[in-house]
């Protein structure tokens, strides 16, 4: 085995020396080692050296998202949110007062209630946004409809379905709160097979909510949210 300092073999007890001395005044040591054929070469030199540096090619910055990205990956985490029915977190996606389905403006103690009464329904069900979601800004408030794809099981039924949703959201920087939440379901199921909804196709006008609509006895939803930024 070869040792090089400065591009000089050290070959004898004299160039160990100057090796040893050279190496204490270096800032940053680095090792490079390299095989030729039988010869193996071990190469100390000063990570200051530009003449070789090793090259470490930049990452590709990530580019911010979007206004419209944040509001989507919003929208995800709300979903996520309330399949944990983890009822603080899902809270903090709402505003201290929304226009929540159809209870008209109300505080978060309503909200709460509501989500307790559902989830005491409902110990297990499962939301994630089927396909696109329709995302745009009006007056500083993002809109924003997509189908949620739910499922709502309890020990003695399995539900599964579609609801559309239609939410208003505001915030920036992906920071953002629900102001408005409308569901309505438009197609549901349980194991035995598709669910009629009702004749008008708008479904039952009460307790729906956009984490998983089916709240009352055939219940049905439509959910609309909004984003205000």
């Amino acid at each position: 085995m070869v040792v090089e300092i400065d591009g000089k073999s050290v070959t004898n007890a004299d160039d160990a020396v100057k090796l040893s001395e050279a190496v204490k005044t270096m800032s940053s040591v680095m090792l490079r080692i390299s095989r030729q054929g039988s010869r193996q070469s071990i190469l100390i030199t000063d990570r200051k050296d530009e003449r070789i540096q090793m090259s470490n090619p930049e990452r590709p910055q990530q580019t911010a998202a979007s206004p419209p990205e944040q509001v989507r990956a919003f929208c995800e985490k709300l979903l996520a949110d309330e399949s944990s029915h983890d009822i603080e977190r899902i809270l903090t996606n709402y505003a201290p007062k929304a226009d929540y389905e159809d209870y008209g403006t109300v505080d978060i103690s309503v909200i709460r209630k509501d989500k307790v009464k559902y989830f005491e329904r409902w110990p297990h069900t499962t939301n994630r946004i089927k396909g696109n979601a329709a995302i745009r800004e009006s007056s500083n408030v993002w809109l924003a409809s997509f189908t949620n794809e739910w499922t709502a099981e309890n020990a003695s039924e399995k539900r599964m379905g579609e609801s559309e949703a239609a939410l208003a959201i505001v915030g920036n920087n992906g920071v953002f709160k629900v102001i408005k939440e409308k569901t309505n379901v438009i197609k549901r199921a349980n194991e035995n097979g598709p669910i009629d909804l009702p004749k008008n196709g708008i479904g039952i006008p009460n307790g729906k909510y956009l984490g998983n609509p089916e709240r009352n006895t055939g219940g049905a939803a439509r959910s609309i949210l909004l984003i205000i930024s």
